[in-house]
């Protein structure tokens, strides 16, 4: 059996029991996360932690249009962070990438895109 350990940012406590506030949706979706790891095909490296939700910045909607906060800093701000800036488009010659931030555009892959979900055998 695997021990799963879960972490509260807000309240800074871990606990081994399945919290009673977890709304079901989530309980299913961590169980269908078990032996999953992630690879990179950009940079060739492996993960366990879900890459969408290994950057500590969340998007979060409002009345006000969407803003952004760090759960491990407490910082909010309303421009994209820099890890969450990508977007994939497509052109004639193919998909390219574009950072909201700088305003570049890439053909190559940014790694933070490269993610791919896999089972594992462990």
């Amino acid at each position: 059996a695997c021990l799963q350990m879960w972490y509260n940012y807000a309240v800074n406590i871990s606990v081994t029991d399945t919290p009673d506030e977890l709304p079901e949706y989530l309980a299913e979706e961590f169980a269908k996360q078990v032996n999953v790891r992630w690879y990179n095909r950009v940079t060739n490296e492996y993960s366990w932690e879900d890459p969408l939700t290994s950057t500590h910045w969340r998007k979060i909607s409002s009345d006000d249009g969407p803003f952004y906060y760090n759960i491990q800093t407490g910082e909010s701000q309303w421009d994209v962070p820099d890890e969450l800036a990508w977007e994939k488009h497509e052109s004639p010659e193919g998909p390219y990438w574009w950072n909201k931030n700088t305003q570049e555009s890439v053909w190559s892959e940014p790694h933070q895109w490269g993610w791919e979900k896999q089972d594992s055998e462990l």
